[in-house]
């Protein structure tokens, strides 16, 4: 997998790209506004000659999303949090927007995590803690 993390103006941008096993991640861009709330989300996976693509779009408290599968389109509406963190299942790179709310939070802390198309969960923080990365990297030239 393939993630960038980038800000456009007033907007962060996620995106992502990679296979795993038969599963392509054709392209994955998730949109937070300065904020960290989330306003759109689109996922293409290619698996087996089969096309997935889920949109989403999001108000205050809603996750409006479309999915197309195997040419067939549904629609689903589901009610978020405000600032849920949108976590689609196997798709790593929304992880990123994660990494900054956990950034803040303290034991005890509940930070939504909304899974598209399937709803919201409630993830608990039980413990922070601290841990020294060494950097064994050396530039020859």
């Amino acid at each position: 997998m393939q993630s960038n993390v980038a800000r456009a103006g007033s907007t962060w941008v996620l995106t992502s790209t990679g296979r795993f096993g038969d599963v392509v991640l054709n392209r994955f861009e998730m949109k937070y506004d300065t904020d960290w709330q989330p306003t759109a989300m689109r996922l293409e996976v290619t698996q087996a000659e089969r096309q997935l693509v889920v949109a989403t779009s999001f108000g205050l408290t809603t996750a409006v999303n479309e999915i197309t599968q195997s040419g067939a389109t549904t629609g689903k509406t589901d009610q978020v949090s405000a600032r849920t963190v949108v976590l689609p299942n196997n798709f790593y790179g929304s992880y990123e927007a994660l990494a900054v709310r956990l950034a803040g939070a303290s034991p005890g802390d509940e930070i939504p995590i909304y899974v598209p198309p399937q709803g919201e969960v409630k993830l608990l923080v039980k413990s922070i803690g601290q841990d020294n990365i060494q950097n064994k990297y050396a530039i020859v030239y």
